[in-house]
């Protein structure tokens, strides 16, 4: 943390500048698996995408009502409470 400080960073970049990374290669494999970058190929490419993301594995589910569903990734972090050694709180 002291050299993020030290060059002047956002603190919040720390935590979330994972996202914008994993997002990039998300829409890069959408586009690669589509084969062209048209937006209807890279929306039905979503659902074959699987790329290793900073923080766990990215593919996508569909959620919702049939025929509206959203595509949706099950991320594999979680958060949790810990006092005096011992998880506390899922």
């Amino acid at each position: 943390m002291a050299l993020w400080s030290e060059k002047k960073y956002n603190a919040g970049g720390l935590t979330e500048g994972f996202r914008g990374w994993d997002g990039v290669h998300v829409i890069a494999e959408a586009i690669k698996t589509a084969g062209k970058a048209d937006p209807e190929a890279i929306r039905k490419a979503k659902w074959d995408v699987k790329v290793k993301g900073i923080n766990g594995d990215i593919s996508f589910i569909k959620q919702g009502p049939a025929g509206k569903e959203s595509a949706q990734n099950v991320p594999s972090v979680y958060l949790v409470k810990i006092e005096g050694g011992k998880v506390t709180q899922q």
